[in-house]
């Protein structure tokens, strides 16, 4: 076994596990695991991947309470906004955008691409 110490490792972790199709009770025990050992203001990417595995599982009651714990420790702007979509009931608005590219980097997402517009030609 390997010693997971950053939050982006672990976060990494978490990701390869949804991929993988492991099962939701292994997961959550992961997450709990690594959450405990993180100071304030670290749990942030892990907190959005695990609230994110659960809205996709369907889970929304516990990615709810994941968020609610997660704020505790924490004043992230997308968890909060996160949090305010769970609550009132707005699952599709659900994004971990705001995280950046420490987000995309672990492929569960893609990231959107905003089409540009041609530019006219004058002649």
């Amino acid at each position: 076994k390997a010693l997971i110490v950053e939050p982006t490792t672990a976060a990494m972790k978490l990701a390869r596990m949804q991929m993988t199709n492991a099962p939701l009770a292994e997961i959550t025990k992961f997450y709990n695991k690594q959450v405990r050992r993180l100071k304030y203001n670290q749990n942030t990417l892990l907190a959005g991947c695990y609230s994110w595995i659960l809205v996709q599982r369907g889970e929304i009651d516990a990615a709810f309470r994941a968020l609610t714990a997660a704020l505790k420790n924490s004043d992230d702007a997308t968890l909060k906004r996160n949090h305010e979509c769970l609550m009132n009931n707005r699952v599709a608005h659900f994004s971990n955008s705001g995280l950046g590219d420490a987000w995309y980097a672990l492929h569960l997402e893609e990231p959107k691409v905003h089409m540009q517009r041609a530019r006219p030609a004058y002649r």
